[in-house]
């Protein structure tokens, strides 16, 4: 987990996804440091609604855009999104109902609730009656009628970030990922020339991406003494072999 291409915290996995990932690198990182970890920038990939919702209960300011977010907007932008995506149908609160690009009105039929808790809603779906005798049928739906599921828990945690990334200060915060996390991996492929690993098994994985990181990070941190203002430091860990 880097911050300003410092690596705080690595770990392996054999997750195809990297959803699980994202909690455990925090926690990890803030255990190394003994810091809080206050801003947290990462790709769609980390995305889902159990992470969105922890993240939520914290102070950590993330910016994590949801897998649709750049497909939805940039068709909507250049008008290459589906006239009947789910996008375009807008919710009326007052009376509890979507309405259609074609007007047609699509209704609350089904609540799912919580297994153990009753109360808490899931998700909840709304029908259309009309969708029979709608023109649009073809370009809208195949199903006989049309409905939309909607977790409403995840569409404010959705709707909420892809808010703050669209303002100016969260594109440029988003932004700010592209070398700030992609220039160590590019630093450790290319310059370093770690492009696979020579071991086998998780322990010797692990242990030979540490050694990898704690070189990234000796470099890094060597670099930084010498070009800012302690060059003098830099020169005397230099002298007493301290750097080595």
């Amino acid at each position: 987990m880097p911050s300003k291409q410092i690596i705080t915290a690595y770990d392996i996995t054999d997750e195809a996804i990297d959803e699980p990932s994202l909690n455990v690198m925090i926690e990890k990182s803030e255990e190394n440091t003994k810091k809080q970890v206050k801003t947290v920038k990462a790709d769609c990939g980390y995305w889902s609604k159990e992470n969105m919702e922890k993240l939520d209960k914290t102070e950590i300011n993330a910016y994590i855009p949801d897998r649709r977010k750049s497909f939805e907007e940039k068709g909507m932008r250049d008008g290459t999104l589906n006239k009947y995506h789910r996008n375009y149908f807008k919710y009326n609160e007052k009376s509890n109902e979507f309405i259609c690009p074609g007007r047609n009105r699509l209704k609350l039929k089904i609540t799912n609730r919580g297994k153990h808790d009753k109360t808490k809603i899931i998700s909840q779906r709304y029908f259309c009656d009309d969708c029979g005798n709608c023109k649009a049928k073809k370009k809208c739906t195949k199903a006989k009628n049309k409905q939309i599921c909607v977790d409403w828990t995840l569409e404010k945690l959705k709707s909420k970030m892809r808010k703050k990334l669209n303002t100016k200060s969260g594109k440029q915060k988003y932004l700010e990922r592209m070398y700030d996390v992609e220039l160590v991996f590019g630093n450790i492929k290319h310059n370093q020339k770690m492009e696979n690993f020579l071991c086998r098994g998780k322990p010797m994985v692990k242990t030979e991406f540490g050694l990898t990181a704690i070189a990234h990070n000796f470099v890094k941190m060597a670099n930084w003494i010498k070009i800012g203002k302690n060059k003098k430091q830099f020169d005397s860990l230099m002298r007493s072999g301290t750097a080595i």
